[in-house]
């Protein structure tokens, strides 16, 4: 998709011209319109589509298309994203975390028994949160053996993938029940919420001294046998204490080297972090019964993510986690890979701020020309300086532009091949105010120097509007879900309606809709036209014929012809708010639109996968993307705002999935209702 873009070939796509109010052939109808505005053509001595030949320059720049071929061309088959494991070795000294990460002091503190660790179902971490959030409670713990080694924790992987760490030296075990090993408490069951014990459980507490010395010789009573059982893995213990916020949590640990899981740890982390700041940036441990706990510093995540992006294939379809945007600001990657991390994966809003920063950062270096001698008139220096201002601003804006195009088709691409809508949408949001508003107050070029970039993809290519809507018509084209038509279609209004090129088919659309009101008077025509919609293959409800015959129908589109009068009027004056918010408001109003939802999906340059419902979330989405922008400026309130949905009667996985996209700054109470998902893994 990005090849065309990025060389010297431009692929137009057919639109109407600016005359379309008078065409001689008169008005057409919705579905031939449509068709014309997605049928891109090439040069008419080539006879060939647009399509075909970004297959061509496909094959010619398959390095490119995969975001610069990171593996090798001999390399193997990319591994399957829930399959693929990381090689954790805590004996390389290229893996070893640095002092300042805190894993040293704390795999001391696993040898003396000073850590409580507690295992997490997958779906539960928002409710656990809620709670350490609010008053202090109750909750199950256990004490590990020297070094994490030989004990099985609660819950079975993948079930339980993660768990928090406690050091129990900053928790309050005075009011504490501790259980052994081997004897399984349930005290979900067995304690009532003012501490009574049930059923035999304040009969089989143990001292913490008692817990420590068969954790230390690895024995424990077995039930089943009858008899003390030493040198075996031993059954967790329970040790149900008081906890609240982040007092004394110390650390993260994942319970596999999955690569699935310990990217999920990493999400887990900056989720932690945003809700729990007190507790600072946990560092990250693994666990196994066999060798312990190991840590996972950053030199390893970063290789971890190398391995991830090189490697890795991510699945078509959902197997079990949504994936929690992560920071990447200290890894060390460089631009390219925590944009394709973004894309694939999804960074956290705050490093997807620094990261868009940084790739449209200033430079803020001087034109030694404009010092030069000034032998004449002062008034001509000052007018040759002004002129002179004004073209390096128009420059610096097209090159800002440019950028902005280069990072939407590079990042839309990665998203939509990994079927990511949430990290669609976070980057529209991120990088299209600077490609849609004015660009004119920087006054220098952007600091990553396009000429000797590394990468091929971010030089400048796409300084050509028609350029870039012909990648966004390619991406529509490739994508796979309406949770991805969503984001590409309002990058598409937004970028059409502000270069203007929406306006022709606007004007194309209200000729025939003159048309279609001038005829109408005639019932014999409006059953005509009953008839022929009622032939269209058309998503959702037929047309009523009972509208046609009582001019309900002439009604809904006289109203839609005025709402497009006025969008058209905004269209023409540039105005970009007003506008997207006027063809939000003209979706909402629709309920069974036919011939209506034809005529749209021509005016915005969709294709005939776009129904109502995606339609109506590329507006919401077009609409507070332009507004978010707009708003920058307008004093917030101090703190940011929290990432937890408000509404604690959603499931506990909705719950996470609306976390996650909040993370990604995708302030969505219901992602799905705007067709933004958090994705699956």
């Amino acid at each position: 998709v990005i090849g065309p873009l990025l060389g010297a070939r431009r692929l137009p796509i057919a639109r109407p011209g600016p005359g379309a109010r008078q065409s001689p052939a008169g008005p057409r109808r919705a579905s031939e319109l449509r068709s014309a505005v997605m049928a891109p053509v090439g040069d008419a001595s080539e006879g060939r589509s647009c399509t075909a030949a970004l297959g061509e320059v496909q094959t010619e720049e398959v390095a490119l298309l995969n975001m610069e071929n990171l593996a090798a061309p001999d390399a193997a088959e990319p591994t399957p994203f829930h399959l693929a494991e990381f090689d954790l070795d805590p004996s390389s000294p290229e893996l070893a975390p640095d002092p300042e990460e805190g894993h040293a002091s704390l795999l001391q503190a696993f040898e003396d028994q000073q850590c409580l660790i507690k295992t997490v179902t997958n779906e539960e971490w928002v409710n656990l949160i809620r709670k350490l959030q609010g008053k202090r409670f109750r909750t199950s713990t256990s004490l590990v053996p020297p070094g994490g080694r030989g004990m099985r924790f609660f819950g079975k992987v993948p079930g339980f993938s993660l768990g928090l760490v406690w050091d129990r030296r900053k928790l309050d075990l005075s009011e504490a029940f501790i259980w052994p090993s081997g004897y399984f408490a349930k005290s979900e069951f067995n304690v009532d919420a003012d501490g009574t014990l049930l059923n035999g459980r304040k009969e089989a507490l143990v001292t913490l001294e008692e817990v420590m010395r068969t954790n230390a010789a690895l024995s424990y009573w077995h039930t089943g046998r009858g008899c003390m059982v030493t040198g075996e893995v031993l059954p967790y213990n329970e040790i149900m204490t008081y906890v609240q916020g982040a007092v004394g949590l110390r650390a993260l640990f994942a319970r596999s080297t999955s690569v699935m899981h310990l990217l999920w740890a990493m999400g887990v982390r900056a989720l932690l972090l945003r809700t729990l700041p007190a507790a600072g940036e946990l560092p990250i441990f693994v666990h196994d019964p066999e060798r312990g706990m190991r840590a996972f510093g950053r030199e390893a995540q970063r290789r971890l993510v190398a391995q991830f992006l090189e490697r890795v294939q991510r699945p078509l379809g959902n197997v079990g986690l949504p994936c929690l945007p992560i920071d990447a600001n200290t890894l060390g990657l460089s631009n390219r890979d925590q944009l394709k991390l973004h894309s694939q994966y999804g960074l956290t809003d705050e490093a997807l701020t620094a990261l868009v920063n940084s790739l449209l950062a200033e430079d803020g270096s001087d034109d030694d020309d404009a010092h030069g001698d000034n032998n004449g008139d002062d008034a001509d220096a000052a007018g040759f300086a002004i002129q002179r201002s004004g073209d390096q601003q128009a420059q610096t804006t097209s090159i800002c532009a440019g950028k902005a195009r280069s990072i939407l088709a590079i990042g839309l691409s990665a998203a939509v091949r990994a079927h990511n809508s949430a990290s669609a949408v976070s980057l529209i949001r991120h990088v299209a105010p600077t490609l849609l508003l004015s660009c004119g107050d920087q006054a220098s070029v952007p600091a990553l120097d396009l000429k000797t970039c590394d990468s091929v993809a971010l030089k400048p290519g796409l300084t050509d509007g028609n350029d870039f809507a012909a990648c966004l018509h390619a991406l529509a084209r490739e994508a796979r879900s309406t949770n991805t038509l969503a984001p590409v279609g309002a990058m598409l209004a937004l970028d059409d309606f502000a270069s203007g090129r929406m306006l022709p088919r606007i004007l194309e659309t209200c000729k025939q809709l003159e048309s279609w009101l001038q005829q109408s008077k005639s019932f014999l025509f409006r059953v005509q036209s009953w008839h022929e919609l009622n032939g269209h293959d058309l998503k959702g409800d037929s047309p009523a014929l009972s509208s046609f015959v009582t001019r309900k129908a002439v009604e809904n589109r006289k109203h839609f012809y005025d709402d497009l009068i006025e969008l058209e009027h905004l269209e023409e004056k540039h105005d970009l708010l007003h506008g997207m918010h006027k063809l939000q408001g003209l979706i909402g109003q629709l309920h069974h639109p036919c011939m209506r939802l034809e005529m749209l999906q021509y005016i915005l340059g969709l294709d005939g996968r776009f129904d109502l419902q995606t339609i109506n979330a590329v507006a919401n989405l077009a609409y507070s993307v332009i507004a978010d922008a707009v708003k920058l400026g307008v004093a917030t309130p101090e703190g940011k705002p929290s990432v937890l949905p408000t509404n604690t009667g959603y499931a506990p996985l909705f719950q996470l999935e609306a976390a996650a996209c909040r993370l990604q700054g995708i302030a969505l109470e219901n992602p799905h209702a705007a067709g933004v998902a958090a994705p699956t893994f």
